[in-house]
């Protein structure tokens, strides 16, 4: 590549992180529930590359290596695969992603007419309820709330109806498609749109949606928070920042959850732009991690876990092992736990 050529192809680069930035950053201004700015104010974004960065060596093997999808819905008439993701997507707040993907997959295998608003829109509490008995963690079941979301979903699908005839034979508009998925209640009230980025994220999957991949921004749930913080990529030397990490009975809003996920978002657009790589897969690889490895109380460093196995093959500790802020000096960030957190949207 000539150098006029490499040079241009940065400048491209940098300014389509840049706009991705600005777009975050505009989205979270658009919403009903605003960021909150006295929480922004407490925390400060690690620049990168840092001394001893090894991301651009480290993420693009991740990028390779990263589990496949465990239960999937293209066996499934295209428009109920695209209604399975939308449930998924709707549901996953406080919820664990395989099992829920495991649930909605057998409820469709028993009965496909589910997926219609009619059904969806009187679907009852007691249903939702046995429908997610097995979760072993019964408190986060929270039927009725599941419940609403989907007589939501029906609703809002009876004035969408075109989506039902979704074939993989046909041209989709997928902008139109967008604009109609933003008008759903669940996924527009939050003000990170983060479920919104999830079902993006696996839609654009299928050729006919592929389109969406270019609505996409990160999608950051706790996983991620949790990740960046203790690897001081995101950081607070406040007494007030502190106190909100650290006190996990402290009941989070969504203003102040989505100023810790605008930030993280930075942090993740920052990383794609140092790596090259896009963010989706940076998405995708973080989410992993956070799941597998850098899980709440106790993470798995030394990939000892069933969980973590499949960074074996490459890795003998956690990728970001001798970068960690929370193994090398600030040991306490190792019990960080999930907060209590009542919204629909984390």
């Amino acid at each position: 590549m000539k150098y006029e050529q490499l040079y241009l192809f940065q400048i491209n680069k940098n300014n389509v992180f840049h706009n991705l930035k600005e777009m975050v950053s505009k989205m979270s201004s658009d919403t009903k529930n605003p960021v909150s700015e006295n929480i922004l104010k407490e925390f400060t974004i690690e620049t990168i590359p840092f001394l001893g960065c090894d991301f651009s060596e480290v993420y693009p093997v991740l990028v390779k290596i990263i589990p496949k999808e465990k239960t999937v819905f293209s066996g499934f008439p295209f428009s109920c695969a695209i209604l399975c993701e939308i449930i998924c997507a709707a549901l996953c707040h406080q919820m664990n992603w395989d099992f829920l993907r495991e649930v909605i997959f057998y409820k469709t295998q028993e009965n496909i007419n589910w997926l219609t608003s009619d059904y969806l829109a009187n679907i009852t509490d007691n249903e939702v309820g046995e429908l997610f008995r097995s979760y072993n963690k019964p408190e986060r079941i929270r039927k009725e709330e599941r419940a609403s979301i989907l007589r939501d979903l029906g609703k809002w699908l009876s004035g969408h109806s075109y989506i039902l005839e979704f074939s993989s034979n046909n041209r989709i508009d997928t902008d139109q498609f967008y604009s109609d998925l933003c008008t759903c209640p669940f996924f527009s009230e939050d003000p990170e749109r983060k479920k919104l980025q999830l079902l993006f994220q696996k839609l654009s999957q299928f050729p006919q949606l592929a389109g969406l991949a270019n609505y996409y921004h990160p999608a950051i749930d706790y996983h991620l928070i949790r990740n960046y913080l203790r690897r001081g990529l995101l950081y607070t030397n406040s007494k007030r920042g502190i106190e909100y990490i650290k006190n996990s009975d402290v009941r989070r809003k969504e203003s102040t959850t989505a100023a810790l996920r605008k930030l993280c978002s930075e942090v993740l657009l920052n990383i794609c732009e140092y790596t090259g790589l896009d963010v989706p897969s940076i998405n995708q690889v973080e989410w992993h991690i956070g799941r597998s490895v850098c899980v709440q109380d106790k993470p798995d460093c030394n990939l000892i876990e069933h969980d973590s196995q499949w960074l074996k093959p490459v890795f003998k500790t956690c990728p970001f092992y001798n970068t960690c802020a929370a193994r090398c000096y600030n040991r306490d960030y190792l019990q960080l736990n999930e907060p209590k957190y009542t919204g629909t949207s984390y």
